[in-house]
Protein backbone atom coordinates (compact mmCIF):
# COMPACT_ATOMS: atom_id res chain seq x y z
CA UNK A 1 0.00 0.00 0.00
CA UNK A 2 3.30 2.25 0.70
CA UNK A 3 4.19 2.10 -3.17
CA UNK A 4 4.32 4.29 -5.63
CA UNK A 5 1.35 4.70 -7.68
CA UNK A 6 0.96 5.39 -11.27
CA UNK A 7 -2.23 6.87 -13.50
CA UNK A 8 -3.34 7.81 -16.71
CA UNK A 9 -5.42 10.76 -15.91
CA UNK A 10 -7.53 12.86 -18.44
CA UNK A 11 -8.36 16.46 -17.16
CA UNK A 12 -10.74 19.01 -18.94
CA UNK A 13 -10.10 22.53 -18.63
CA UNK A 14 -13.24 24.98 -18.28
CA UNK A 15 -15.46 23.22 -15.98
CA UNK A 16 -15.03 22.41 -12.33
CA UNK A 17 -16.93 20.25 -10.04
CA UNK A 18 -17.55 20.35 -6.50
CA UNK A 19 -15.97 16.69 -6.28
CA UNK A 20 -12.93 17.72 -8.76
CA UNK A 21 -14.14 14.79 -10.80
CA UNK A 22 -17.13 13.94 -13.51
CA UNK A 23 -19.65 12.97 -10.93
CA UNK A 24 -19.70 16.53 -9.16
CA UNK A 25 -21.90 18.82 -9.36
CA UNK A 26 -20.61 22.25 -11.52
CA UNK A 27 -19.78 25.33 -9.34
CA UNK A 28 -18.05 27.17 -12.19
CA UNK A 29 -17.43 26.67 -16.31
CA UNK A 30 -16.40 29.04 -18.98
CA UNK A 31 -16.81 28.66 -22.62
CA UNK A 32 -13.92 30.80 -24.38
CA UNK A 33 -10.24 28.53 -23.26
CA UNK A 34 -7.40 29.74 -24.80
CA UNK A 35 -5.23 27.76 -22.95
CA UNK A 36 -2.34 26.71 -25.30
CA UNK A 37 0.27 23.06 -24.52
CA UNK A 38 3.11 25.30 -23.80
CA UNK A 39 1.03 27.09 -20.79
CA UNK A 40 0.30 23.74 -19.57
CA UNK A 41 3.28 22.39 -19.40
CA UNK A 42 4.67 25.41 -17.57
CA UNK A 43 2.02 24.78 -15.33
CA UNK A 44 3.02 21.42 -14.21
CA UNK A 45 6.45 22.23 -13.46
CA UNK A 46 4.97 23.76 -9.86
CA UNK A 47 3.20 20.17 -9.25
CA UNK A 48 6.44 18.06 -9.71
CA UNK A 49 7.83 17.13 -6.27
CA UNK A 50 6.51 17.33 -2.95
CA UNK A 51 3.55 19.72 -3.17
CA UNK A 52 0.78 20.34 -0.54
CA UNK A 53 -2.86 19.22 -0.92
CA UNK A 54 -5.99 19.97 1.01
CA UNK A 55 -8.24 16.81 1.13
CA UNK A 56 -11.33 16.78 -0.51
CA UNK A 57 -14.65 17.31 1.36
CA UNK A 58 -15.87 14.12 -0.99
CA UNK A 59 -13.29 11.31 0.77
CA UNK A 60 -13.35 8.87 3.09
CA UNK A 61 -11.20 10.60 5.87
CA UNK A 62 -12.85 10.98 8.91
CA UNK A 63 -13.55 14.36 11.14
CA UNK A 64 -14.84 13.70 14.69
CA UNK A 65 -15.47 10.29 14.21
CA UNK A 66 -17.79 10.98 10.51
CA UNK A 67 -16.15 10.47 6.96
CA UNK A 68 -16.22 13.74 4.90
CA UNK A 69 -18.38 12.85 2.26
CA UNK A 70 -21.22 12.13 4.79
CA UNK A 71 -21.05 15.66 5.71
CA UNK A 72 -20.08 16.82 2.16
CA UNK A 73 -23.90 14.93 1.07
CA UNK A 74 -25.47 17.08 4.47
CA UNK A 75 -24.05 20.86 2.83
CA UNK A 76 -21.39 20.35 5.61
CA UNK A 77 -17.60 21.93 4.86
CA UNK A 78 -15.03 21.73 7.45
CA UNK A 79 -11.41 23.16 7.57
CA UNK A 80 -9.18 20.48 6.50
CA UNK A 81 -5.47 20.32 7.17
CA UNK A 82 -3.17 20.17 3.62
CA UNK A 83 -0.87 17.13 3.60
CA UNK A 84 2.03 17.01 1.74
CA UNK A 85 2.24 14.22 -1.30
CA UNK A 86 4.79 13.43 -3.91
CA UNK A 87 4.67 13.75 -7.56
CA UNK A 88 7.76 11.75 -8.68
CA UNK A 89 6.30 12.16 -12.28
CA UNK A 90 4.28 14.18 -13.79
CA UNK A 91 4.02 14.35 -17.66
CA UNK A 92 1.88 15.32 -20.23
CA UNK A 93 1.07 12.55 -22.74
CA UNK A 94 -1.72 14.41 -25.29
CA UNK A 95 -3.15 17.31 -26.12
CA UNK A 96 -6.76 17.47 -27.14
CA UNK A 97 -7.96 20.96 -25.99
CA UNK A 98 -9.94 21.30 -23.60
CA UNK A 99 -9.19 18.31 -22.30
CA UNK A 100 -5.28 16.63 -21.94
CA UNK A 101 -4.04 13.53 -20.88
CA UNK A 102 -0.97 13.41 -17.88
CA UNK A 103 0.95 10.59 -16.61
CA UNK A 104 1.04 10.62 -13.25
CA UNK A 105 3.70 8.83 -11.16
CA UNK A 106 3.01 9.67 -7.27
CA UNK A 107 3.06 8.75 -3.32
CA UNK A 108 0.56 7.36 -1.53
CA UNK A 109 -2.37 9.12 -0.65
CA UNK A 110 -2.23 11.21 -3.02
CA UNK A 111 -5.69 12.30 -4.57
CA UNK A 112 -5.33 12.77 -9.03
CA UNK A 113 -8.28 14.73 -8.66
CA UNK A 114 -7.79 17.54 -6.94
CA UNK A 115 -4.37 17.54 -8.67
CA UNK A 116 -6.57 17.85 -11.60
CA UNK A 117 -8.70 20.62 -10.07
CA UNK A 118 -5.33 22.71 -8.81
CA UNK A 119 -3.65 22.43 -11.92
CA UNK A 120 -7.14 23.90 -13.45
CA UNK A 121 -7.01 26.68 -10.55
CA UNK A 122 -3.32 27.61 -12.08
CA UNK A 123 -4.10 27.67 -15.82
CA UNK A 124 -7.26 30.62 -14.91
CA UNK A 125 -9.79 28.15 -16.31
CA UNK A 126 -10.75 25.73 -13.70
CA UNK A 127 -10.98 22.06 -14.45
CA UNK A 128 -11.79 18.80 -13.28
CA UNK A 129 -10.87 14.75 -13.85
CA UNK A 130 -12.38 13.16 -16.97
CA UNK A 131 -10.96 10.07 -16.03
CA UNK A 132 -8.52 8.16 -14.56
CA UNK A 133 -7.00 4.73 -14.88
CA UNK A 134 -4.39 3.44 -12.40
CA UNK A 135 -2.25 1.54 -14.78
CA UNK A 136 0.32 0.47 -12.13
CA UNK A 137 1.28 -0.18 -8.37
CA UNK A 138 4.36 -0.73 -7.40
CA UNK A 139 5.83 -3.71 -9.17
CA UNK A 140 2.42 -4.40 -10.47
CA UNK A 141 1.02 -3.22 -13.89
CA UNK A 142 -2.29 -2.79 -15.86
CA UNK A 143 -0.34 -4.22 -19.01
CA UNK A 144 0.43 -7.25 -17.16
CA UNK A 145 -3.23 -8.14 -15.83
CA UNK A 146 -5.29 -11.23 -17.05
CA UNK A 147 -8.72 -11.22 -17.99
CA UNK A 148 -11.29 -12.96 -15.37
CA UNK A 149 -12.66 -14.71 -18.49
CA UNK A 150 -8.43 -16.11 -18.72
CA UNK A 151 -7.68 -16.11 -15.11
CA UNK A 152 -11.29 -18.91 -14.77
CA UNK A 153 -9.93 -21.21 -17.82
CA UNK A 154 -6.60 -21.49 -16.58
CA UNK A 155 -7.25 -21.79 -12.69
CA UNK A 156 -10.41 -24.72 -13.73
CA UNK A 157 -7.56 -26.09 -15.83
CA UNK A 158 -5.40 -26.61 -12.82
CA UNK A 159 -2.77 -24.73 -14.24
CA UNK A 160 -2.89 -21.92 -11.09
CA UNK A 161 1.12 -20.87 -11.59
CA UNK A 162 0.94 -19.77 -14.89
CA UNK A 163 -1.05 -16.17 -13.08
CA UNK A 164 -0.57 -16.29 -9.26
CA UNK A 165 2.34 -14.80 -7.80
CA UNK A 166 4.81 -16.08 -5.40
CA UNK A 167 3.41 -15.40 -1.73
CA UNK A 168 6.29 -13.10 -1.18
CA UNK A 169 6.54 -11.24 -4.30
CA UNK A 170 5.16 -8.30 -3.06
CA UNK A 171 7.90 -8.18 0.19
CA UNK A 172 10.61 -8.89 -2.38
CA UNK A 173 11.57 -4.68 -1.19
CA UNK A 174 12.40 -5.75 2.22
CA UNK A 175 15.94 -7.90 3.44
CA UNK A 176 15.74 -11.33 4.10
CA UNK A 177 17.30 -13.76 6.33
CA UNK A 178 17.55 -17.85 6.60
CA UNK A 179 16.31 -19.35 10.17
CA UNK A 180 16.94 -22.62 11.56
CA UNK A 181 13.96 -25.06 12.75
CA UNK A 182 14.17 -23.97 16.34
CA UNK A 183 13.42 -20.05 15.65
CA UNK A 184 10.95 -20.83 12.73
CA UNK A 185 9.24 -22.45 15.20
CA UNK A 186 9.07 -19.70 17.66
CA UNK A 187 8.15 -17.38 15.01
CA UNK A 188 5.47 -19.75 14.32
CA UNK A 189 4.34 -19.30 17.87
CA UNK A 190 4.39 -15.55 17.61
CA UNK A 191 7.59 -15.35 19.80
CA UNK A 192 10.55 -12.53 19.57
CA UNK A 193 13.81 -14.09 17.96
CA UNK A 194 17.26 -13.56 17.38
CA UNK A 195 18.51 -12.62 14.39
CA UNK A 196 20.96 -10.03 12.05
CA UNK A 197 20.95 -6.29 12.33
CA UNK A 198 18.74 -4.65 9.89
CA UNK A 199 20.33 -3.34 6.81
CA UNK A 200 17.20 -1.28 4.92
CA UNK A 201 14.74 -0.90 7.71
CA UNK A 202 12.89 -2.59 10.60
CA UNK A 203 11.54 -5.12 8.24
CA UNK A 204 12.55 -8.69 7.20
CA UNK A 205 11.42 -11.78 5.14
CA UNK A 206 12.47 -15.05 6.93
CA UNK A 207 12.62 -18.57 5.30
CA UNK A 208 13.53 -22.25 6.83
CA UNK A 209 16.15 -23.95 5.62
CA UNK A 210 14.37 -25.76 2.74
CA UNK A 211 13.88 -22.32 1.45
CA UNK A 212 9.99 -21.46 2.22
CA UNK A 213 8.42 -18.07 2.84
CA UNK A 214 7.53 -18.13 7.25
CA UNK A 215 6.93 -14.91 7.41
CA UNK A 216 7.32 -10.96 7.44
CA UNK A 217 9.30 -9.84 11.22
CA UNK A 218 9.49 -6.28 12.68
CA UNK A 219 12.94 -5.62 14.49
CA UNK A 220 12.51 -3.65 17.67
CA UNK A 221 15.35 -1.87 18.71
CA UNK A 222 14.94 -1.66 22.46
CA UNK A 223 15.43 -5.58 22.75
CA UNK A 224 17.71 -6.29 19.38
CA UNK A 225 15.08 -8.48 18.46
CA UNK A 226 12.80 -9.57 15.53
CA UNK A 227 8.98 -9.63 16.39
CA UNK A 228 6.63 -11.87 13.84
CA UNK A 229 4.28 -9.49 11.93
CA UNK A 230 2.63 -11.78 9.43
CA UNK A 231 3.13 -15.55 9.67
CA UNK A 232 1.87 -18.28 6.73
CA UNK A 233 1.77 -21.87 7.44
CA UNK A 234 3.14 -24.65 5.40
CA UNK A 235 -0.01 -25.17 3.27
CA UNK A 236 -0.48 -21.21 2.46
CA UNK A 237 3.71 -21.54 1.43
CA UNK A 238 2.94 -24.22 -1.11
CA UNK A 239 -0.32 -22.17 -2.02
Amino acid sequence: MNSKKRYDARIRLGIATETGDAQGKVVRSITEINTTRVEVEEALTRFRGPVEQVPPMYSALKHEGKALYELARRGIEVERTPRVVEIYDLRLTKWTPPTFRLFVECSRGTYVRVLAADVGEALGTGGHLEQLVRVACGAYALEDAVSLHHAEQTLSGGDWSQILHPLDEPLLQFDAFIVDQETELKIRHGQQVDGPDPLNGLFSRAYNTTGQFVGLLQYHRENRAWQPRKVFNLDEAHA
